[in-house]
């Protein structure tokens, strides 16, 4: 279980570093 909540916490700090940098971009 704990495997899986460590990497549902770096998707989601990739997703909003991605989201951000999208957001930058425009």
């Amino acid at each position: 279980i704990v495997p899986i909540l460590i990497a549902m916490a770096f998707l989601m700090l990739t997703e909003r570093k991605i989201l951000g940098y999208m957001q930058l971009r425009k």
